[in-house]
């Protein structure tokens, strides 16, 4: 029978670390024996989908130099290696065998290593099912004992040598065979092997003959505390028999257990930091032995705003002697200095003393890191959510009702102290109204908008502060957008495209670190309510407003002032921070007070946290060069006793926004919690009938409601408990019943979930996927460069894209070569990712050679049509893309157009510009060669090994 020979690229390494430190132990080894037979309805091995990388364990080899047979190794197609391999401790190369109806039907090659004390293998997936890999002992059965234990453990003293000198002694104790057996234990270190006993014959010495010493770790650079070590034994007949299988221990944690990894805390409460040893520290005799911790908080440096941890004075002692207890200090908040919002998570870091002469191996280690979650007193800000909705009806923090009829770019909340904004772009939407089109969100320097000003959406990050997840951006459904500021001031965006309107709804609601502190449309956050003869409308300028027109307009982005939307926005301050730190000490005159109190407070600014995002901020996910707006003219605004239009009354207006209100079943859920508003939504449901001449805009005031409602029972944990048997709480009825839009009519709602009818698509079912989406531009501009870019996938900017379960993306490959003569086209089609209504990202198929060649060959640019489709059928116009090297090469895309050529005389191989005469990186025998033009590779005997 002809032998298949089969390729699968192969990965050598992770991050250039020896695979003998990583290795995992084989799967199901006590099948894959060449001894174990296969049982009758047993389920065989497959290796067809293992993970692939390096595997190995004591004592286990690939079976080697002839077939097993099929139906052994606990598979039906066993797998083995098909010649001796060299003693060498280099990575080699290794034939291996498939045994199908002949021993050698498949044959492929991979790599191994011989390490200290095992043998290790790349394992790949295999190509068929029930075929697997055959490992176990060499020899025959016969040669090594079968000895097995569970009855095996770690357990750890002090050899005491002198006052500085007092080393770990670890002993591996197990259980022996009543036969006469000799035994040899391998020691682990965080499941690495470090080292190997002597075999000793089975007595009440084994324990000590086999034990290991602390300056064994040492020479294996295992200097501090905080490893997991174990031991594996295994044994023979005679004194370094064969041996067998190993019996290994549960790992035994040596250095600081942190019992509290997670402290909840708010104002005037207190809990503690729990840490346990687990092994001893000193000697016994050394009575006046301990062991200081150090609390060290992060700092940033003024000319350095990386994150960094610093020393606090916060000292806790561990008596060496009594080791085996669990230490305690005290954590509290300091109510006077405290500032944060209601989920605010920070860090503190746990370290021992840098030098601790009695066993220096405790010393300098790190012990880890405990979040600290700080829950702060919310009732100033319960309740408080200010609202721009439609065209735009405002509501400030404190609930106040009035029109902002003004066209432009506004501030609609400011928190100076911590860098953060939201401006909204209100633009005509009928000629007579002023609607919201678009939002920009700032913390720092990171910018988020989400914009419809210039007529398609955009939604992405604008501009990127040094730390990319600064803000916290989350997408409910591709028409609902959370953005979670570093003070925790939640930003809810809807986006409405109803109608032929497209427009931002925006909710905030205020953190703590706001109450006093922000400003805008939105208004001051304060006591209001307790305080009523306050003005919570101030202006830009910190005077106190005394019309609406003169607050509006105070806060319109014009002159010095940073517009968000814009691309000029490299001035925006970065936001440095310094996070909760902890002072043992808060009275400084008292320095005889007890150091084992911690005060937990912030410094200054807002701690960053690391948030999962909707994706990592980077300026090159859209390069489209911004289009600027016009100057806006200023139009006359209409006054609020406009005449109705249309035939509409204020009867009629009020009569169908009623029956609206009465026919949503979320609506008369929500309609019953105290805090939920429906007096305003009801308001602007007639205000835009009357401003607008129609109810297209009504289905939105609905929306504001529900808005509200989720916030409410997400919040609210009194509202997600059932206040009857077997009534489900309010929190899961809102959830059943609230789809947006109620389907747009084009669905029906089960479950909260908007179930299409055919056509239609959307969270809403408000898009005809029949229809082809727009493809406006791609990312970058549709250029790759593979010297800074790995060029794995391309974002598709547009829209409407939606996810169904036909939307696909349609790539044509198109093969180039140096003149820029198609040689072939090749199609595939795939699922995207839907980032939002304006994104889609497809993922490029991998063009690169995989045949194992014994030269490489010549590459130039690849280039590929893209294109998309929600329902698998319309696609969207085609967008192209090319791949190229801009260390070698040069590329301009014009329409559908691409030309590209060589910057000079180099070749090209595996995405790599090589210069004329430079070597290969892999077929070091192959030169790039250049000859009035022409390039290929030559053989040379210069670089033959």
């Amino acid at each position: 029978m002809k032998k298949l020979i089969f390729c699968i690229v192969f990965i050598a390494a992770v991050n250039g670390q020896d695979p003998c430190t990583y290795a995992k132990s084989f799967p199901d080894t006590n099948k894959r024996s060449p001894t174990y037979a296969l049982k009758a309805g047993e389920t065989p091995i497959s290796d067809q989908y293992i993970e692939e990388g390096w595997y190995g364990e004591l004592g286990v080899e690939l079976h080697s130099e002839n077939s097993p047979g099929p139906n052994k190794c606990g598979t039906v197609y066993p797998v083995y290696l098909k010649d001796n391999v060299t003693e060498s401790d280099n990575e080699q190369d290794v034939n291996l065998c498939i045994h199908v109806s002949n021993e050698c039907d498949l044959e492929f090659t991979t790599k191994m290593k011989r390490c200290e004390f095992i043998t290790v293998y790349y394992l790949k997936r295999l190509p068929l099912a029930s075929a697997g890999y055959c490992a176990g002992l060499l020899g025959n059965k016969s040669d090594y004992p079968d000895y097995k234990t569970a009855n095996i453990n770690v357990t750890v003293d002090i050899n005491y040598i002198s006052p500085t000198d007092q080393p770990f002694l670890f002993y591996c104790d197990f259980k022996q065979s009543t036969e006469i057996l000799w035994y040899t234990v391998f020691w682990y270190v965080d499941d690495r092997v470090i080292a190997k006993s002597n075999s000793s014959i089975g007595s009440p010495t084994v324990i000590n003959e086999t034990k290991l010493e602390e300056q064994t770790l040492k020479a294996k650079g295992i200097t501090s505390v905080g490893f997991k070590v174990k031991c594996a034994v295994r044994a023979s007949f005679e004194h370094d028999g064969p041996l067998c299988l190993s019996s290994i221990s549960e790992a035994t944690f040596i250095g600081l257990e942190i019992l509290t990894p997670l402290i909840t805390i708010g104002p005037n409460q207190k809990d503690s930091i729990r840490l346990r040893p687990t092994a001893p520290i000193c000697h016994s005799n050394e009575a006046n032995c301990q062991l200081n911790v150090e609390i060290n908080y992060p700092k940033v440096d003024k000319c350095d705003d990386r994150a960094m941890f610093g020393h606090s004075n916060c000292i806790l002692d561990i008596t060496g002697t009594e080791w085996d207890q669990v230490f305690e200090m005290e954590v509290q908040l300091s109510p006077a200095q405290i500032y944060v919002d209601r989920s605010f998570i920070h860090y503190i870091k746990l370290r021992t003393v840098a030098l601790f002469p009695p066993h220096r191996i405790w010393g300098n280690s790190s012990i880890g890191d405990i979040q600290i979650h700080l829950v702060p007193d919310t009732r100033s800000i319960e309740t408080k959510m200010c609202k721009a909705e439609t065209d735009p009806h405002m509501f400030t923090s404190e609930s106040n009702y009035y029109e902002h009829r003004r066209e432009g770019v506004f501030t609609l909340y400011e928190n100076k102290e911590w860098l953060q904004e939201v401006q909204i772009q209100t633009k005509s939407c009928n000629g007579e109204a002023y609607c919201s089109c678009g939002t920009a969100i700032r913390a720092g320097k990171a910018v988020y908008i989400l914009n419809h000003c210039e007529g398609s959406w955009e939604i992405n990050y604008r501009h990127c502060d040094d730390r990319k997840y600064l803000l916290d951006v989350k997408k409910k459904d591709d028409k609902t957008y959370t953005i979670v500021l570093p003070s925790s001031t939640l930003i809810t965006v809807n986006l409405i495209n109803r109608h032929g309107g497209n427009f931002t709804n925006v909710f905030i609601t205020p953190s703590y670190a706001d109450v006093n502190i922000s400003r805008g449309l939105c208004g001051n956050v304060n006591h209001y309510k307790y305080n009523p003869n306050a003005n919570e409308r101030i202006l830009r300028n910190g005077e106190a407003s005394r019309t609406t027109r003169e607050f509006s307009m105070s806060w319109k982005v014009t002159g010095n002032i940073t517009d968000l939307f814009s691309d000029d926005l490299d001035n925006l301050t970065s936001l440095n921070y310094q996070d909760f730190y902890c002072n043992c000490n808060p009275n400084e005159d008292d320095t005889n007070d007890a150091t084992n109190d911690v005060t937990c407070r912030r410094n200054c600014g807002a701690a960053f946290k690391n948030h999962t995002t909707i994706r990592e901020c980077s300026t090159k996910l859209s390069v489209k060069e911004y289009r600027f707006r016009r100057e806006v003219k200023h139009r006359i605004v209409r006054s609020v006793e406009d005449m109705w239009r249309s035939g509409w009354t204020e009867e009629r207006a009020i009569s169908y926004c009623t029956e609206l209100f009465k026919n949503s079943s979320a609506v008369q859920i929500c309609k019953d919690i105290p805090t939920v508003d429906l007096n305003g939504p009801m308001n602007n449901c007639i205000a835009d009938i009357k401003s607008m001449g129609d109810a297209r805009c009504s289905p939105i005031a609905v929306e504001s409601v529900k808005t509200q409602c989720y916030h409410e029972v997400e919040f609210n944990t009194t509202l997600q408990e059932e206040t009857e048997p077997g009534k489900p709480s309010v929190f899961n009825q809102v959830k059943r019943v609230a789809c947006p839009y109620e389907c747009s009519n084009k669905g029906d709602c089960v479950e909260g979930i908007c179930i299409c009818e055919k056509n239609y698509g959307g969270s809403d079912c408000s898009v005809n996927i029949s229809d082809p989406p727009v493809m406006e531009y791609l990312s970058e501009d549709g250029y790759c460069d593979l010297s800074d870019d790995e060029c794995s996938e391309v974002s598709v900017f547009g829209g409407i894209f939606v996810e169904t379960e036909n939307t696909s993306c349609k790539i044509n490959y198109i093969q180039m070569i140096e003149n820029n003569t198609v040689q072939n086209e090749e199609e595939t089609i795939h699922r995207p990712d839907v980032e939002s209504i304006s994104e889609a990202i497809c993922f490029l198929p991998n063009h690169s050679n995989r045949r194992e060649t014994e030269k490489p060959e010549n590459e130039f640019v690849k280039v590929y049509k893209i294109s998309v489709a929600n329902n698998g059928i319309a696609y969207s116009d085609e967008g192209l893309m090319v791949i190229f090297n801009s260390r070698c090469q040069y590329c301009t895309i014009n329409g559908l157009d691409v030309n590209c050529s060589f910057t000079g005389d180099f070749c090209m191989s595996g995405g790599v510009c090589y210069e004329n005469g430079e070597p290969h990186a892999s077929h070091k025998c192959y030169v790039c060669s250049v000859n009035n033009g022409s390039r290929s590779w030559n053989y040379s005997t210069v670089n033959e090994e």
